[in-house]
């Protein structure tokens, strides 16, 4: 039961409640991260928020360490599982730094790359959105796709380098002084070789368009219109095939929770049990449930409307048909 508090957070309004403060941790702790990168927090921050920080960490220590001890499972699986590592990694930088205690000059690396791992709390939203196993089953089943789209995406980007790269080379001279492709006028061409002329294929393809590089020739625009149309599509494809996969999964996790849920209240029927939630949930449960059976009526109008059409249609053509079968039997009676 007290697993379920921590974990859970649909379980009772006690587990509403610490899953709020948890996710209002997060919050904090986040915004303290970005705070502390600002000019004047680089030599020290503020005492505020150290001591923001200090009961931030004690909450995710508490947490983690609280359904490590209380959990059923083989806990070196638990620990294994994803999201914990998650909330292991979220803690271990500031436990490290302050049982070390780095200080020097030479520990100023390892203080920042132990820093960098405070991002990993951002992770910890995931706990709180029950649809993010769509996106990866989703990205799971787009796999093959990606995979050609990528080979597909690979292969344009070196062609359209290519072609930029000879077409500006077309109007440039080499300068033996100091090694470097120019135009006419002097100016030293950014397309100097493929390899220097990828970023601009990828920054055209995919629209960005920084203008650090562009080309200055006719022949060299003509190719550039011809990289953005073709970054359109290959762009446009991979996310076709993932929107598909999503809408697919979507429905499949929807499915699954109506059994689930349906299995829940027969047990709980039958074990005459009452399932203890907060008021909030509850209502936020009834909510969804009817906005999924509008969409059903919405859905199941729209297919009456097209059953009554198509029967309409049908009916006209049985209705002439017998017209046409009644005029073929009274031209057979008459005489000849």
């Amino acid at each position: 039961m007290l697993y379920r508090i921590l974990d859970d957070p649909s379980f009772s309004q006690t587990s509403y409640i610490y899953s709020v403060i948890n996710f209002i941790s997060i919050v904090v702790s986040t915004v303290l991260f970005l705070v502390s990168t600002l000019p004047e927090n680089h030599d020290s921050s503020p005492l505020a928020y150290e001591i923001i920080e200090i009961v931030v960490i004690s909450l995710f220590t508490f947490d983690y360490f609280s359904r490590l001890i209380l959990t059923r499972q083989n806990r070196i699986i638990f620990s294994l599982h994803f999201m914990n590592l998650v909330d292991l990694f979220s803690i271990l930088p500031f436990l490290i730094e302050g049982v070390l205690g780095f200080s020097s000059v030479s520990h100023i690396v390892i203080l920042r790359v132990l820093r960098l791992f405070r991002v990993v709390r951002l992770l910890k939203f995931a706990r709180y959105f029950k649809e993010l196993p769509v996106i990866v089953r989703a990205l799971k089943a787009s796999g093959a796709g990606f995979s050609l789209a990528v080979f597909f995406i690979i292969s344009f980007v070196i062609f359209w380098a290519t072609l930029v790269y000879y077409a500006e080379l077309n109007s440039c001279q080499f300068d033996e002084s100091d090694s470097l492709w120019k135009y006419d006028d002097g100016r030293p061409t950014p397309f100097q070789s493929i390899p220097h002329s990828l970023w601009w294929t990828v920054v055209t393809m995919t629209t960005v368009g920084y203008g650090d590089q562009v080309p200055y020739t006719t022949l060299g625009k003509i190719v550039g219109s011809g990289t953005m149309i073709s970054g359109l599509f290959s762009i446009a494809f991979p996310l076709t095939i993932l929107a598909g996969n999503f809408g697919s999964e979507y429905k499949k996790l929807r499915i699954e929770r109506e059994i689930k849920d349906e299995k829940r209240l027969r047990r709980q029927r039958k074990e005459n049990v009452t399932y203890l939630s907060s008021p909030k949930v509850l209502l936020q449960e009834i909510w969804g449930e009817l906005l999924v059976l509008r969409g059903e009526l919405q859905n199941s109008k729209k297919v009456l409307d097209d059953f009554e059409r198509q029967f309409k249609k049908i009916n006209l053509y049985v209705t002439q048909l017998e017209r046409a079968m009644a005029k073929q039997n009274q031209d057979r009676k008459k005489p000849k």
